[in-house]
């Protein structure tokens, strides 16, 4: 079996790498089912209707601009703050998790004698997605491609995301990219899934949402007027 150690996880919140902040994190999944039942039926049957999400992280408080206080507490009342979770790090092909969210609740305990405790709740507007990383949080310094990842069978969903996290970033732009491709040539058949909002600034995130179904084999590609640019991609199709 295939257990995960939780002391590998990263936590990527707003453009922000928080993983050193939290020691902890709860993720929820569920959908509504709604009962449809009929007459000459003598077992319920129901219908799935609405997907709901949440994000709940525990750890450290520390107010220093890019720690996780000051950056969650920035959110407050801000729609959509992009937050994504790898139990077992980010490198390409690891799976996680991620939602754009609303902050609901924040909680702080200062023991006289311990360490300053930041808890945080987060409701998501899109349920939760199961993502796959595409290129991992490291540094860029000129146009490219990462590795492409097999998913296997095609999936039978035409819908999904793409999740897009910047950390740093020196330059006028950077344009990044998923493609798709059935034959893991990338010689030219290779189509665009989807397009990522260009980034001119450190600390951005974004959700891009997809509606056609991806070819099996899925690569991150990157172009643009850039010193540095460190960045996680991650997709979702599941």
């Amino acid at each position: 079996m295939a257990f995960i150690a939780g002391y590998n996880t990263k936590i990527y919140v707003s453009g922000y790498d928080l993983s050193g902040f939290f020691n902890n994190y709860d993720l929820g999944a569920n959908v509504d089912l709604a009962d449809v039942t009929t007459f000459c039926k003598t077992q319920r049957v129901r219908k799935p209707t609405i997907a709901d999400g949440s994000v709940s992280l525990s750890g450290f408080s520390d107010n220093a601009a890019g720690g996780a206080t000051n950056v969650i507490n920035a959110s407050i009342q801000q729609e959509n703050k992009v937050y994504m979770v790898y139990p077992a790090g980010d490198t390409i092909g690891n799976y996680g998790h991620a939602a754009a969210v609303d902050v609901d609740s924040i909680s702080q305990n200062a023991p006289f004698d311990g360490i300053t405790t930041y808890d945080v709740t987060a409701q998501s507007n899109n349920g939760l997605d199961f993502i796959i990383s595409l290129h991992d949080l490291s540094a860029e310094t000129s146009a490219g491609s990462a590795t492409s990842h097999d998913h296997g069978a095609v999936p039978d969903r035409s819908t999904g995301a793409g999740y897009l996290q910047v950390s740093a970033f020196t330059g006028t732009n950077i344009d990044i990219i998923i493609e798709e491709s059935t034959t893991n040539a990338f010689a030219g058949e290779e189509t665009t899934l989807l397009s990522f909002t260009s980034v001119t600034t450190a600390n951005t995130a974004e959700r891009a949402a997809f509606t056609t179904t991806p070819d099996r084999y899925l690569r991150a590609t990157w172009t643009g007027t850039f010193t540095t640019a460190t960045f996680n991609v991650g997709v979702d199709f599941t």
